[in-house]
């Protein structure tokens, strides 16, 4: 897939179909599928806020999630090919790499207990129960639909304005969108993808917001490193690891990452507790957490080349990010994942959906939105034998947990994977 960035747009004259606020995976679904429609409309595309992350892990969740994900790339004129479904994530405990503990069990049910059981809830939500990878690791494909949506012609992308509330427009009964400059922007139909925790302070929102109550947003610090050579470019893996514990912590917080463009790159993502606010100094100290992790895991071969001691000195740069309040929680008794696109009576016309459960169910949420319009109806219903892969996957796992190191376990994790069918740069 090759796609080149172009200059931004200035907002199109006269009032847009489609009005999309958000910079994120939803956002760029719905502007790719909009745009691409049989019957293509005028998209105004307005990042705001700019609220987004890298993906976690390089793979999404199997299902209806990576088809319609693949779907979304070949409506623009990328062809990222069929996913493969496997096991591929790996935890680093005890010196060595091992499959995740959910990684055997069959039932789906039974698999997303275990997963919250060993995980703290506030990251729960990042690893895909069964993971479909293609070819090209999840971040790169973010960055090339990005690219390939600013060169479509119905695509209007207007940067540096910011969201402050809503209003009803009492002749056309359409929802305008009041800006901080004081400007309004109005379609009849408002996507607003960006950071659902941005709602509470805007005018016009119902308070509470009611998709907010009693739903917990976990904030992120997450690092993009440049290396000074590829790490392992053939390896495909996603990785978490337990960072170590400060004082008052309660509860066992995971750095996730992975690495991308032929491993000349990798991304890594620390969650972070709903009131932890932008504090240069908390976040030095994940940061620093962070980096003695990736230190004690990728040590030696195939990692290190001659005079590099440790993760650390094979960094030529880095991109340090914070985004607050931006993935939700699966703890306490509202959890449950939103799949449906939120609507509000109060503002006719909006439609509300969310990165905050991931780029799985971001996408997914998107597609149920425009099911019909778009004709998604088939990549929706995609399915796979969930037991059947989980139990094939699991048997040929067996014996991978016992301090295997991580070459051996790249070659099985190669055996077990099946053909699935179904921003910026950094």
């Amino acid at each position: 897939m090759n796609a080149q960035p172009s200059e931004k747009k200035n907002a199109p004259t006269g009032i847009p179909a489609n009005l999309v606020i958000g910079d994120g995976w939803a956002a760029m679904a719905a502007v790719a599928l909009l745009a691409t429609k049989s019957d293509s409309e005028t998209v105004h595309w307005m990042p705001s806020k700019a609220s987004r992350l890298f993906s976690p892990l390089a793979s999404l969740e199997a299902g209806p999630a990576s088809a319609l994900w693949e779907t979304v790339l070949n409506r623009v004129g990328l062809t990222p090919g069929p996913a493969r479904f496997e096991n591929s994530l790996r935890e680093f405990r005890g010196k060595s790499f091992r499959h995740a503990p959910w990684s055997k069990i069959v039932s789906p049910e039974e698999r997303a207990e275990s997963r919250l059981e060993n995980l703290w809830e506030g990251e729960a939500a990042v690893p895909p129960l069964l993971e479909a990878r293609f070819d090209e690791s999840f971040v790169e494909q973010e960055q090339e639909l990005r690219a390939r949506l600013l060169t479509l012609p119905n695509v209007h992308r207007e940067e540096g304005l910011e969201v402050t509330g809503f209003e009803v427009d009492p002749l056309t009964q359409q929802t305008r969108v009041l800006l901080l400059n004081g400007e309004t922007r109005q379609a009849p139909r408002v996507i607003f993808a960006d950071r659902w925790s941005l709602l509470s302070s805007f005018t016009g929102m119902p308070k509470p917001v009611p998709m907010l109550r009693k739903r917990e947003m976990m904030g992120a610090v997450q690092v993009v490193f440049t290396h000074r050579h590829p790490m392992a470019s053939d390896v495909t893996e996603g990785f978490y690891t337990a960072l170590h514990k400060d004082a008052g912590e309660d509860f066992q917080r995971q750095a996730w990452g992975h690495f991308f463009a032929g491993g000349e790159k990798s991304v890594w993502t620390v969650l972070l507790e709903p009131d932890f606010t932008e504090d240069n100094h908390e976040i030095g100290k994940k940061y620093r957490r962070l980096k003695q992790a990736l230190d004690r895991m990728f040590v030696g071969e195939p990692w290190l080349r001659a005079g590099e001691k440790d993760f650390s000195s094979t960094v030529a740069s880095e991109q340090l990010h914070f985004e607050e309040r931006f993935l939700f929680s699966m703890g306490g008794k509202d959890a449950e994942v939103l799949r449906e696109p939120v609507r509000l009576k109060e503002l006719p016309g909006m439609v509300f959906v969310s990165d905050g459960w991931g780029p799985s169910v971001a996408v997914e949420m998107v597609a149920r939105l425009l099911e019909s319009e778009c004709d998604l109806n088939a990549a929706l219903a995609a399915q796979i034998d969930f037991s059947t892969a989980v139990a094939d996957s699991a048997e040929e796992s067996s014996g991978l947990e016992s301090g295997v190191g991580l070459t051996a376990e790249v070659s099985a994790a190669s055996d077990e994977s099946r053909a699935f069918e179904s921003e910026a740069t950094v």
